[in-house]
């Protein structure tokens, strides 16, 4: 592979200039937070720059992912990531996380509508909406999501805004 690299940094103009960028920071400030579900391979990312971050991030994934195993993604970014937390779901594929399939689903789309034997993919929805909302709710509540409603939003800056709400990026739709 380092071969292969500084073959592509010595003929390729654009490849160098990309590659002296890679340590560039690229962290959005509206981004607080992060849960990552099945994410994808974590070696695209040095760890170096993963441990540059400074966010809170939560990831889930299921040891039965065929698609992007957990030792090569949820794993590796867990243990590369400062205060990263990981929950790996027993007998969960890579698309557990996403909603029940309808019957055309089920004939389209088999490799995604298809769990592992012992999957149960309503409780996992439960289990992962539970930690999801713990999540932000612990580590969003002072700077985005509003709790009592007087003086100004942290992240709007309205006095007096009203009822606790969520703004943007968080805001749905």
């Amino acid at each position: 592979m380092r071969q292969k690299t500084l073959a592509r940094l010595n003929s390729d103009p654009d490849f160098r200039r990309r590659y002296g960028e890679a340590d560039k920071s690229n962290r959005d400030e509206r981004v607080r937070a992060v849960f990552a579900m099945a994410p994808g391979p974590g070696p695209v990312f040095t760890p170096e720059s993963l441990g540059k971050i400074s966010i809170p991030v939560a990831i889930v994934a299921g040891n039965a992912d065929e698609i992007v195993p957990p030792a090569s993604a949820a794993e590796l970014l867990a243990k590369s990531i400062p205060r990263a937390i990981l929950k790996i779901f027993e007998h969960a594929g890579h698309f557990v996380f996403i909603d029940d399939c309808t019957m055309l689903g089920r004939v389209v789309f088999r490799f995604a509508c298809k769990d592992p034997d012992g999957a149960d993919r309503d409780a996992l929805h439960a289990e992962t909406i539970r930690l999801a909302l713990d999540f932000f709710t612990s580590n969003l509540r002072s700077s985005g999501i509003r709790s009592n409603g007087i003086g100004p939003c942290h992240s709007c800056g309205r006095e007096n805004p009203g009822p606790p709400h969520v703004v943007p990026p968080f805001a749905p739709g």
